[in-house]
């Protein structure tokens, strides 16, 4: 165990180094140095640092963008994250990162068949009719291959994980968990946006799509959510097929949703289409709680009879039935044109801020929002870039959004692209109407009105019960003097820091002074060995004192305070 930690512990170094020489490359020097950083590259007391004459000319986005890339696959995945966070990244470098691209070529069929057997327990011969060789779609974290099942001889399309995949992702998660600590300590205004916490986030995130079997049920989710939808199709799971690094599922066949003239050529209503997408949409996000996080048009097909298919399940968003609502309220104030309650409804939400809110500059941007939309119909409102421009004013007020109203508000917005693509007169407002009317209905139900009631009666009850308990404790810990109040501090740490390395400095100068006083005293004593007439260790004393001093001297100047 001691040797698997020190083998860790060598890999993370090696590969912290590697990241920091990418950033180095890419012009990120700065944020290095911030980070305390720059020794891990040192060699010999001297920095290298390379020089690339035209770096300094590619707009930033661009240039994290090409970094991401050339760091591997966890971080080109980091990067697609952050690019449906909104609420975290600014505009000009989420149209950068949506370019991000698993640059990885597939690996070969042997390892495949050795995977297959590995994690399935028998070849690919025993348990498939045929399985094509070259797969048909690879990307970071693993590829797809068409086979046919010995049983019925179903088309199906079986993913299977990269080989040692999931030790690179955690080696890079370590060092991604190690910089955020470091951004949130050294650079005091990230704090706002949690780096550590989009960490846990992300680790989360591609925790779950290392396994595969999450995906499955995923997958057997939206089956069940569509099951009596006759305008959705999603792919059925074959579960004795998959485990944690293999996937099997159905193959559905069918035209990609913005290949205009194949849809044409097949003579689908376009209009339909549109509608009956929009329609999977609005149901998973208002009705279900579970939507499709990663909508683009690679991953919806048209089948016969417009029918919809859905593929890849590995980014899913959630929203809780609370939250929902919310959603709900917040939609109908957008509609109703109201910056007030705008306003009220996105605190509601349960946005945070660190520092105090300024309302009446957030209300007026709000209001600025709504005047685009003035003298427009309500089928001319665009939902998705509107709640997308909402994000983006709580970016520019330091308020911290909801992660998945970012997800959100991406999807949206490229369901609008889509449907705009098949049809010019589609409006996601208009589509959305219905789902919000029999929400807000069910909302006034007698059941609904009687079952919060009983919910709100029984939490009153619980706090009423709890109260006087947690009151009796608290008191009895005063009286026995166990009572402790915990105090924090934050963004004090640059003082802090200064004040250590005053008291270093200090303390070098007093060990400095006793030196030369010590050496002083010596020298007047004219005993022990002689040198020109002085004792030795008088001489010493003062000529380690004088290094000292110049050290000290060189310290003050080095730092730019005198």
């Amino acid at each position: 165990m001691p040797f698997s930690r020190f083998k860790r512990g060598y890999k993370n170094i090696k590969r912290l180094r590697q990241i920091i020489n990418i950033l180095i490359k890419y012009g990120f020097e700065y944020y290095v140095e911030q980070l305390g950083l720059m020794n891990l590259i040192t060699k010999g007391g001297k920095i290298f640092k390379p020089k690339y004459s035209k770096i300094d000319q590619v707009p930033i986005p661009v240039r994290a963008r090409l970094a991401l890339e050339e760091l591997g696959p966890t971080f080109v995945k980091l990067g697609q994250i952050l690019s449906t966070r909104a609420d975290i990244i600014p505009l000009e470098y989420i149209k950068e990162l949506e370019k991000l691209q698993d640059k990885v070529p597939p690996f070969s069929y042997v390892q495949v068949e050795q995977m297959v057997q590995k994690s399935l327990g028998a070849n690919v011969s025993e348990l498939f009719y045929s399985f094509e060789e070259k797969p048909f779609a690879a990307a970071s974290l693993g590829q797809v291959h068409k086979a046919i099942l010995k049983v019925d001889k179903v088309k199906v399309v079986v993913k299977v994980q990269r080989p040692d995949i999931e030790e690179i992702i955690e080696t890079d998660l370590d060092i991604l968990f190690h910089l955020a600590r470091l951004i949130e300590k050294y650079i005091p205004v990230s704090r706002l946006y949690d780096p550590v916490g989009v960490a846990e986030e992300f680790a989360r995130i591609i925790r779950m799509e290392l396994d595969y079997g999450t995906e499955g049920r995923n997958a057997e989710r939206f089956r069940k959510n569509f099951k009596e939808d006759k305008t959705v199709y999603i792919p059925k799971v074959y579960w004795e097929l998959s485990s944690k690094r293999i996937l099997t599922m159905e193959y559905i066949e069918g035209i990609k949703i913005n290949h205009l003239k194949e849809l044409d050529e097949a003579g689908y209503d376009r209009k339909k289409i549109a509608e009956n997408g929009a329609k999977a949409f609005m149901k998973q996000m208002l009705i279900d709680g579970f939507f499709h996080a990663d909508p683009h048009p690679g991953n919806i097909l048209v089948m016969e009879n417009e029918l919809i298919g859905f593929v890849d399940f590995g980014m899913i968003g959630k929203i809780d039935e609370e939250t929902r609502e919310k959603y709900v309220d917040l939609f109908m104030a957008i509609l109703e044109h109201d910056s007030n309650k705008i306003l009220t409804r996105m605190l509601n939400l349960g946005i945070t801020s660190k520092g105090e809110i300024d309302t009446r500059s957030l209300k007026r941007d709000i209001a600025d929002l709504l005047d685009q939309y003035y003298d427009k119909a309500l089928n001319e409102i665009k939902l998705g870039a509107f709640i997308s421009q909402l994000v983006q004013i709580s970016v520019k007020h330091h308020i911290k959004m909801p992660a998945e109203l970012a997800l959100l508000g991406k999807s949206l917005l490229i369901i609008e692209g889509i449907g705009l693509t098949l049809d010019p007169d589609f409006n996601l407002t208009e589509t959305a109407k219905p789902y919000v009317k029999d929400i807000i209905l069910e909302r006034k139900s007698p059941q609904r009105l009687l079952l919060k009631l009983s919910n709100d009666l029984s939490e009153f009850y619980n706090l009423m019960v709890l109260i006087p308990k947690q009151l009796s404790n608290t008191l009895r810990k005063m009286e026995e003097g166990i009572f402790k109040l915990e105090l924090q501090h934050r963004g004090l740490e640059n003082l802090i820091n200064a004040l250590d390395k005053a008291t270093n400095r200090l303390s070098y100068s007093l060990i400095l002074v006793a030196i030369i006083i010590g050496s002083s005293l010596i020298m007047q004593t004219e005993k022990g060995p002689q040198f020109m007439g002085f004792p030795v260790i008088g001489v010493i004393g003062f000529l380690i004192s004088g290094i000292l001093g110049l050290g000290l001297v060189i310290m003050i100047l080095r730092s730019g305070k005198m």
